[in-house]
């Protein structure tokens, strides 16, 4: 799937969602009114203020999504994508670790990355 730009992500955070469009009506018919009423500027600090805030929230409810992200993606890079010597059926072989299944009994090496929930039957070496 094609990821949308932060920017997009950015506005949609700022001017979508069912509350963020009602606030954003307020500071709308608030700028509305006193332009037909005739106010002087003292009347637009409500919603410049309101608009103002609403901006903010976006922006660090945003900001904490990427944050979150990028989080994600540190941890999937983590996980082991190498192969792994398997005993199935009294053989072993080599095989990815997206395709272990329960019951299959991981033979581990000094430095290997687990690559599963796994059950530790038994160590040589316990250092």
């Amino acid at each position: 799937p094609v990821k949308p730009s932060a920017v997009w992500l950015l506005m949609k955070q700022v001017f979508g969602g069912v509350f963020n469009s009602l606030l954003w009506f307020c500071v709308t018919v608030e700028v509305a009114l006193a332009s037909f009423m005739g106010a002087d500027e003292s009347d637009l600090v409500t919603p410049a203020i309101l608009a103002t805030v609403i901006t903010m929230a976006g922006a660090l409810q945003w900001w904490t999504e990427q944050q979150a992200e990028s989080m994600m993606c540190s941890l999937q890079q983590m996980q082991s994508a190498e192969s792994v010597a398997v005993c199935r059926q009294g053989a072993v072989d080599g095989i990815p670790s997206e395709q272990l299944l329960p019951g299959d009994v991981v033979l581990l090496e000094a430095g290997q990355r687990v690559p599963a929930d796994i059950r530790v039957l038994s160590t040589t070496d316990t250092a």
